[in-house]
């Protein structure tokens, strides 16, 4: 399990340097904060506190959910007002 969560982090830390759209890293951040939560939960179950660390995994996931609607609402945003989704051109967003 150790294994699986290690992997979807570096998925997500690869996605976040290669890809250059706004959707792209939002997915990496996300992939991210699952292994992380993965993780918190696998560390609770294996040191016998399970119900702490399911509490911490759900912040997580809801911490994860509300930055990604909040990165969709900048990427739908960007693409209204410049017709592409690209992560440089997120400066733009500040007028």
């Amino acid at each position: 399990m150790i294994y699986l969560a290690s992997w979807v982090v570096g998925m997500g830390i690869f996605s976040l340097v290669f890809r250059r759209t706004m959707l792209g890293v939002l997915v990496g951040l996300q992939l991210i904060m699952l292994g992380s939560s993965m993780i918190f939960v696998l560390g609770g179950f294996l040191s016998g506190q399970a119900p702490d660390s399911n509490v911490i995994g759900i912040f997580i996931v809801l911490s994860g959910l509300a930055q990604f609607v909040a990165g969709g609402v900048l990427a739908i945003r960007q693409y209204y007002l410049r017709r592409q989704i690209d992560v440089k051109d997120l400066r733009f967003l500040k007028h």
